[in-house]
């Protein structure tokens, strides 16, 4: 189910973002209603699927599959897959040997400032 709200144009003759509201069974069986909104013109897609994907395996508790992952998260399966893989190779989270993912609890990295030279 998928419903979709546009405002009329404001004074400003500006179009208001367009939201929609999409409702989709996940694997749990249960709906999951998710709200997108189309009005950060410098937001990175990708960049929002990633921190998607990484805040909702933070707040589980067990380890998921990918299908689960991209089922909750509304994100396709296929960049699913890939954004998992990268956060494995840059040590973010881990994969079992089952293929479920899990965060790794890691610290902060730390921030390398170059040296400034006093003249």
């Amino acid at each position: 189910m998928v419903h979709f709200h546009l405002k009329d144009k404001d004074a400003s003759k500006k179009a208001t973002p367009l939201r929609v509201i999409v409702a989709f069974r996940c694997f749990t069986g249960k709906f999951v209603m998710q709200k997108v909104t189309k009005s950060h013109p410098y937001s990175v897609p990708v960049l929002m699927h990633a921190l998607d994907i990484l805040e909702f395996l933070r707040g589980s508790d067990i380890s998921l599959k990918p299908e689960e992952i991209s089922c909750a998260t509304g994100v396709s399966r296929t960049s699913t897959y890939r954004i998992l893989h990268t956060f494995v190779r840059r040590g973010y989270i881990a994969q079992d040997p089952g293929g479920k993912f899990s965060v790794l609890n890691i610290p902060a990295k730390t921030v390398i400032s170059p040296q400034i030279e006093n003249r």
